[in-house]
């Protein structure tokens, strides 16, 4: 960050909590309190997000189907996260679902009311869960992600509910 001319100062990227991991979201809230960013969205335009001058990218990530096994083999029920910004979304559902997909995520802050419908039927023709999620990355970090802005119809909530207790 320093080599970019952001140099924060020491302390000045901190977590949430004392045993939480650190990521770019903590790099980008501390660039707005120093005065390196407009805002979190702002940070990830012009360093943070992928391709960017400050991005680093992982060495090795599982793959989503590998995910989805994991998940599975830790008894949680893995959820396919903002399908739309998949670039292989619905294709990849098969291969998803035999690995052990449970859901697709159709209630989010960014998707309109027709984008959601269109989800809820494609999960409704694969058997999967919908699901709904804001991708909260803390405060001040993008709009239409704040922790409780996206509604989750009451029957959406029970049907995850009963498939946990299944």
């Amino acid at each position: 960050m320093r080599q970019l001319g952001v140099d924060l100062p020491d302390g000045a990227v901190r977590a949430s909590g004392s045993d939480a991991s650190l990521g770019r979201p903590h790099i980008a809230r501390a660039m707005v309190e120093s005065g390196h960013a407009r805002s979190v969205g702002d940070a990830f335009d012009r360093f943070l997000g992928n391709g960017m001058p400050a991005y680093i990218a992982s060495e090795r990530k599982p793959t989503p189907a590998e995910a989805c096994r994991l998940i599975r083999a830790a008894g949680g029920l893995p959820v396919h996260a903002h399908p739309c910004s998949s670039g292989d979304f619905p294709e990849n559902l098969p291969d998803l679902i035999e690995a052990g997909l449970a859901g697709i995520e159709v209630y989010y802050g960014e998707y309109t009311l027709d984008r959601r419908q269109k989800l809820a039927m494609i999960a409704d023709a694969y058997g999967l869960l919908a699901t709904g999620g804001s991708d909260y990355h803390g405060e001040q970090f993008k709009a239409g992600r704040e922790l409780g802005s996206v509604d989750l119809p009451a029957d959406v909530l029970r049907r995850f509910l009963q498939r946990l207790d299944d």
